[in-house]
């Protein structure tokens, strides 16, 4: 019979060496600006906005997500426009600016 365990040469397997886990990764939240864009419009925003805006420190980021039901039309999408600096969100936040972000 082919493939019979008796048919089998022996076979030596290298001795195990200790890998030692490597430590999970350390996430880093940031503030960004988002903007609601018309699902049509969105494929040359997102170009527009990633020649001038680029996330370099960021490429794994999803730029484009679609809006929670109920959120605002189904038309439409969220996009990441850039990080939001601290000073900015400060002088936002002092000057009243409606949706400014808590830092």
């Amino acid at each position: 019979r082919r493939g019979a365990m008796g048919d089998c040469p022996e076979t030596r397997l290298p001795t195990p060496t200790y890998v030692p886990p490597t430590p999970p990764p350390r996430l880093t939240l940031v503030n960004v600006w988002v903007a609601e864009v018309d699902k049509r419009q969105c494929n040359q925003v997102l170009k527009d906005v990633s020649a001038t805006l680029p996330l370099p420190d960021m490429p794994h980021v999803k730029r484009v997500r679609r809006v929670a039901p109920g959120d605002a039309t189904s038309e439409s999408l969220k996009m990441v426009l850039c990080v939001a600096s601290v000073s900015v969100l400060r002088d936002e936040k002092g000057a009243g600016a409606a949706g400014s972000v808590d830092t």
